[in-house]
């Protein structure tokens, strides 16, 4: 009777972590997504900071933006060659940013899905990546894309804990047996 009290428990445990797993593989395109509006938000800051920047090397410089930055850095005027470094900052965010947006915009295919996953989890200690946490909005999206990766996510995870039990299972019949040749 006991034996199948925790049978039935363990089946209902074993649900209730495919449940989980579902709902966190739902989360993870939504987090991707909500990632990538934060990267073009910021990109779309950065690139109004440099326009003006962008205006006097066109207008003084052929439009070279490092022959602008030059000039600002090897000016006598301490303001200016401050400047300098400000700019230079401002175009390498730029670069950055146009970097990720380019790599999260190519999700079209299963494998551009599974690339922006694993390019936004490596950003982990990124102040962008945990921007996007604090502002995380949960909720459930019901594309194709979501319901794959909860899918996914979700047998995951309970393959996770099945192997886990059996070895459990295997570890507690191994020492029983022992002590009972003991």
């Amino acid at each position: 009777m006991i034996k199948l009290i925790l049978r039935f428990l363990l089946n209902y445990i074993r649900l209730f972590i495919f449940a989980f797993g579902v709902l966190i593989g739902l989360q993870i395109p939504n987090f991707v997504n909500q990632y990538e509006q934060h990267v073009n938000a910021h990109l779309a800051e950065a690139r109004l900071n440099l326009a003006g920047f962008i205006h006097t090397a066109e207008r003084h410089f052929k439009g070279d933006l490092n022959a602008l930055i030059s000039h600002y850095a090897n000016s006598s005027d301490r303001v200016f060659s401050d400047d300098a470094k400000t700019i230079r900052y401002i175009a390498q965010r730029v670069a950055m940013l146009e970097s990720q947006s380019s790599i999260l915009s190519e999700t079209s295919s299963a494998q551009g899905q599974i690339h922006a996953v694993f390019f936004v989890a490596k950003q982990v200690n990124s102040p962008l990546f945990k921007e996007t946490l604090n502002a995380y909005q949960y909720n459930i999206p019901l594309s194709l894309t979501a319901l794959i990766w909860a899918i996914a996510v979700g047998f995951l995870i309970a393959l996770i804990f099945d192997s886990l039990i059996l070895l459990l299972r295997k570890i507690t019949s191994q020492t029983v047996h022992q002590t009972r040749h003991n």
